[in-house]
């Protein structure tokens, strides 16, 4: 069982024990796990945390003190998707009063622009993430965006408590009221994520284009397997990631950490369009991944995961030359964002 993993880690590990080792970044993973056996919680929008593609992980302590023009007129948006209702001076009833907005854009356009243009991340984590290990997360993400060279904004979205969209504590309370029956594997209520993702799609009208990236410590599972790390999906252009069994397997050190980093390192470049299908190379394995000394070589155990991770970090690897290239090949195709 996945829940006897911490007993196969070597105990002479230099990472067994915490360091107290913590760096910021944030990527996630595709639908990953075992193949299901017969038998049967207030806080506001963060401003811009990373710039990607400028050679550096995490803006300044200047930089988040005077956010340039694009960060805060976007910040200023992500205000304004969440704001309460004005209330009329003159009545009891409680009032929105619409704001002058560019025309709404149809399905297609928003498509069009979360494939083609440099739009925003949105790094969404719900309130039983501890902080390192969000810190962690958010670490992967930045180190994909920086590989990538794309000048996308990365805003860290916080929850807005009842508010529908705004908080992944949202989508993972209501795609547990969604689903028929519930599924304990050991590390309690599984979430599917079928209901997550579709969730999404239902909040994609009403929201700006953009990338999402949520995470979450609730164990989730999808349909034919026992458990899933997350999953991936180019259409709506998010993942939903569980820290769930990397807490669990491994005790809170650089080993966990960096197994963390790795999962959101791998995911989000599942965003970005790694590895090609047409180079060589890579293999079909619950989706395409790199066979290389790689950041996106596939792992279906926590075990299997800290193996791949040691190896990457005592190689001083993230992306292997083949994904670089993908990368780089991939730059081009992507246009700033219009005037808003």
């Amino acid at each position: 069982m996945m829940s006897d993993a911490r007993a196969e880690y070597p105990s002479g590990t230099p990472w067994a024990t915490p360091p107290g080792w913590v760096e910021a970044g944030v990527p996630l993973d595709i639908v990953a796990g075992e193949p299901r056996p017969d038998t049967d919680s207030d806080r506001d929008e963060v401003p811009i945390v990373a710039r990607a593609g400028r050679g550096r992980a995490a803006a300044t302590d200047s930089e988040r003190a005077a956010p340039d023009a694009l960060s805060e007129a976007y910040a200023a948006y992500v205000r304004e998707q969440v704001a309460e209702p004005e209330r009329d001076p003159e009545s009891a009833a409680a009032t929105v009063r619409p704001e002058p907005r560019e025309p709404a854009l149809s399905a297609e356009g928003r498509a069009l622009q979360r494939k083609r243009h440099l739009v925003p991340v949105h790094f969404m984590v719900s309130s039983d993430v501890p902080r390192a290990v969000a810190q962690a997360a958010l670490a992967g993400t930045t180190d994909a965006l920086i590989a990538s060279g794309q000048e996308r904004q990365l805003v860290e979205v916080q929850p807005q408590r009842g508010k529908p969209y705004t908080d992944a504590d949202w989508y993972i309370d209501n795609a547990l009221a969604r689903q028929e029956g519930r599924r304990d594997a050991g590390y309690g209520s599984q979430v599917y994520l079928e209901e997550v993702l579709d969730l999404i799609a239902l909040a994609e009208p009403h929201e700006r284009p953009h990338w999402k990236v949520l995470v979450t410590a609730q164990d989730l599972t999808a349909e034919g397997l026992n458990f899933a790390f997350g999953a991936t999906t180019p259409d709506t252009a998010s993942t939903v990631q569980s820290v769930r069994r990397f807490m669990e397997a491994v005790p809170e050190s650089r080993l966990q950490s960096e197994m963390i980093r790795r999962l959101f390192r791998h995911e989000f470049g599942h965003l970005l369009g790694l590895p090609s299908a047409h180079r060589p190379n890579t293999e079909e394995n619950l989706g395409n991944h790199c066979t290389n000394l790689c950041t996106m070589r596939q792992g279906l155990s926590t075990v299997e995961w800290a193996e791949l991770t040691v190896e990457e970090v005592e190689n001083g690897t993230h992306f292997c030359t083949d994904c670089r290239m993908d990368l780089a090949e991939r730059r081009p195709r992507y246009l700033p964002l219009p005037p808003q």
